[in-house]
């Protein structure tokens, strides 16, 4: 089992060649507290699945995946009626929603098809959030706190609602971002995550808002980059009556980013992570989970760059133990405050 982007020691990170066999048990200790003890090392949403080697999207895809939702009793606290100085009073309660994404693809009878050798990837026929398909969801016209995963396997998304309402994006695959960030539209890999919040406030109890994906996406490969219009229907939001008011908020500071210190950098590497005769390559070398091609030395940075070798197809890649900061993409710096938006 990994808790994904959770700080863990190697024996409870979930190794996938750590089988357990049936009838045994294996410990996880997670010590909850972020990494080097720095408080801007502060995790949020953070999910969990079945890590074993080879069977890892058959198992997310058959559901077997959750939500982790750390809290601090500091700023973090899950409490928006929070009265202690600092308190951020993020929508809590009924009004912090998980959301995970997947896309299956189903039989005749209604059951899960997977085929476990197409390791190219495939998509689904239906979408489904939390494993309904296309839900529709009552909410207040006020404030909601959404904590948003693509459990994938495949499925590359750029959500947005078609009223035209913006996200207030504060957290994404790691940390909190410094400041919150207006986006239009979520741009969302597989795995890849956000913490939203949404304010309905602007609608009538009556109204209903749609959810919609529009990026194009015809196999298992990646998106095609165009866009569609009016884009799928991922989830229905069906606005009610309020039920009192909303004493939520959205702070204009989260947390900064650690500063980089370019100084202690000792290596640099470069990962080509390619797709060849039909298995996963990295540097072109099919994986040995017994033998470590990175070993990093502690108190010292490094500075990787990671490629997508590939001509046509697009894929995720998850670091594991360790936070990073995004310094370029695609040869662009990253604007100061911005990592995934």
């Amino acid at each position: 089992m990994h808790l994904h982007n959770m700080h863990t020691a190697s024996e409870s990170d979930g190794f996938p060649m750590d089988f357990i066999d049936p009838g045994r048990c294996w410990d996880h200790h997670y010590a909850m507290f972020p990494s080097g003890f720095d408080p801007r090392q502060r995790l949020s949403t953070l999910w969990y699945h079945d890590h074993q080697m080879d069977f890892t999207a058959a198992y997310v895809y058959a559901g077997f995946s959750a939500f982790f939702l750390a809290f601090d009793d500091t700023h973090d606290t899950g409490d928006e009626n929070d009265t202690r100085p600092g308190a951020w009073l993020l929508p809590s309660g009924r009004f912090d929603v998980p959301l995970m994404l997947h896309e299956v693809l189903f039989d005749e009878a209604g059951q899960a098809v997977f085929d476990i050798f197409n390791t190219a990837g495939f998509l689904g026929d239906k979408f489904t959030v939390n494993r309904i398909i296309r839900p529709h969801f009552k909410v207040e016209p006020r404030k909601y706190r959404f904590r948003i995963v693509n459990g994938g396997p495949s499925r590359f998304y750029e959500l947005f609602f078609d009223s035209g309402q913006p996200f207030t994006v504060f957290t994404n695959d790691g940390n909190f971002l410094p400041a919150p960030v207006v986006a239009e539209a979520l741009p969302m890999a597989v795995a890849e995550r956000y913490d939203v919040i949404v304010d309905f406030s602007r609608y009538r109890p009556g109204e209903k808002i749609v959810l919609r994906n529009r990026l194009e996406q015809v196999d298992g490969a990646g998106p095609t980059g165009r866009r569609i219009e009016p884009g799928d229907a991922i989830m229905r939001f069906d606005v009610v009556p309020a039920s009192g008011p909303d004493p939520s908020w959205v702070p204009e500071r989260f947390v900064d980013l650690p500063p980089i210190d370019l100084g202690a950098v000792v290596r640099e590497g470069v990962w080509d992570f390619d797709y060849t005769g039909g298995q996963w390559t990295v540097n072109g070398e099919v994986a040995d989970m017994g033998i470590p091609v990175a070993e990093v030395v502690q108190g010292t940075a490094e500075i990787w760059t990671m490629r997508n070798a590939g001509s046509i197809w697009s894929h995720s890649v998850h670091v594991h133990f360790e936070e990073f900061q995004i310094l370029e993409v695609n040869g662009k710096p990253v604007p100061a405050g911005v990592t995934t938006i």
